[in-house]
C-alpha cells in the first residue's frame, strides 16, 4: 500500500488580478480672477468679480464662491453660479481693507474644490488630486 505525502504535494499559486483603479476626475482650474468694481467701496456699492475658470470634458460649473476675510478674521461670501458675481456691501461690513482668503469652484462631477490664497488646491472629492497648487 502507497500513502500519498502532503509534504511533496505543496504548491504556490500566484493569481493576476488586477489592481481596483479609481477613476481620475479633471478638477476645475481657475484661471483668471478679476475684480470688476472699483478698489474703494462706500456701504451700499456692490464688490463684483468675473472668473475664468475651466471644467473637465462633459462636467459643468455649478458654482463659485469667493471668501472675503477682514482684518479681524471675519468673512463675507460672494455667491454665482456663473463666470461672474456682485455681492452688495452695507452697514455690517467693518471698514478696511478685505482680502479674498479662498475661491471655491463646484462643477457637477468633483463637487468643491478651494483654491485658497495661499496657492495651495483642496479637493473635497477623493478622486480629484490635482492640480495641489
Amino acid at each position: 500500500m502507497s500513502w500519498f505525502r502532503f509534504s511533496l504535494s505543496a504548491f504556490a499559486l500566484a493569481l493576476a488580478i488586477a489592481p481596483t483603479l479609481k477613476a481620475q476626475l479633471a478638477s476645475p482650474q481657475l484661471t483668471l480672477i478679476t475684480r470688476t468694481s472699483a478698489s474703494s467701496l462706500t456701504a451700499g456699492v456692490p464688490v463684483s468679480y468675473t472668473f475664468g475658470v475651466t471644467v473637465g470634458q462633459g462636467d459643468t460649473l455649478t458654482s463659485i464662491v469667493v471668501i472675503f476675510e477682514d482684518a479681524f478674521g471675519n468673512t463675507k461670501q460672494l455667491n454665482t453660479n456663473g463666470l461672474s458675481g456682485a455681492l452688495a456691501t452695507d452697514s455690517t461690513w467693518l471698514n478696511g481693507a478685505y482680502a479674498v482668503k479662498y475661491v471655491s469652484v463646484s462643477t457637477a462631477a468633483t463637487g468643491r474644490n478651494d483654491f485658497n490664497r495661499s496657492g495651495t488646491v483642496v479637493h473635497f472629492n477623493s478622486a480629484v488630486t490635482n492640480p495641489t497648487t
